[in-house]
């Protein structure tokens, strides 16, 4: 969905926000709608929290529509750990049973990836080049970085200041309760210029975390492009929780666990 690390150099590039942690200030130098302040400022609140916890485990459920084909809702498993470590788990579809590892900057790039199986009873464990057909197969635009709740928030400010900057970015607030914020942001140029994930994104703040939930995506045709959601968060439970003992694989837990070298 999103890239990583595209919150660098937010001051030096757009006038617009001050420096500070997230690129954002609640007064900006231009003048905004009240929508746009609102959504900068849920952005910025959603940056500080994610700033400050270490890991997070959920139900990550995601679909992405493929041409010709009924969509499928994958319910993934997933737990995250700072500075960049992700697990994953399908628990449904045909990809039932697989579970990958990735931490940036360990195994060359590659997948650390567990497939129930007559093979994983030989080789428990493989690793494999995120470039793999056999890893992009059902996801040919997948990228393991692209994964998580800060992946997200990343490039939805981007896109938001990418966009306030060219004042192509039209900012409104869906829907306010005590649960939480939904907001939308629609590009325009989307299409025209690549720097935008979608059309049109919708996402859902919640208000006990502060973070981003629920998003989907749409392209100009208003065919949807993503949906992905965050159910039972669970927020610092530690490298080696029960429930994420219980979930992986015992070969990749000790690939997972492994110290950088």
């Amino acid at each position: 969905m999103f890239g990583i690390g595209i919150l660098a150099g937010f001051t030096a590039a757009l006038p617009l926000f001050a420096e500070n942690p997230v690129g954002f200030t609640t007064e900006p130098a231009s003048p905004v709608s009240v929508a746009d302040r609102q959504t900068l400022s849920l952005i910025r609140e959603a940056s500080d929290a994610y700033d400050r916890l270490r890991d997070y485990e959920a139900l990550f459920l995601k679909t992405e529509p493929e041409p010709e084909k009924e969509p499928e809702t994958e319910q993934i498993f997933l737990k995250f750990e700072k500075p960049w470590k992700i697990f994953m788990s399908w628990k449904n579809t045909g990809k039932k049973g697989l579970q990958v590892v990735y931490e940036r900057g360990r195994h060359d790039g590659k997948l650390a990836i567990h497939q129930p199986g007559l093979i994983s009873a030989l080789v428990p464990v493989l690793f494999l080049s995120q470039d793999s057909p056999w890893v992009r197969q059902g996801s040919a635009s997948f990228d393991i970085e692209d994964a998580g709740i800060g992946s997200f928030i990343e490039g939805f400010a981007e896109d938001i200041r990418h966009g306030l900057s060219r004042q192509r970015c039209e900012l409104r607030i869906l829907e306010a309760g005590q649960d939480g914020v939904s907001v939308e942001a629609v590009f325009p140029d989307y299409g025209k210029d690549h720097t935008y994930a979608a059309h049109r994104i919708k996402a859902f703040f919640d208000a006990r975390t502060h973070l981003p939930l629920k998003m989907e995506l749409y392209g100009t045709d208003e065919v949807l492009i993503g949906s992905y959601a965050y159910q039972d968060l669970r927020i610092d439970v530690g490298s080696h929780n029960p429930s994420f003992l219980r979930e992986i694989n015992r070969a990749l837990e000790k690939v997972y666990s492994s110290d950088a070298r």
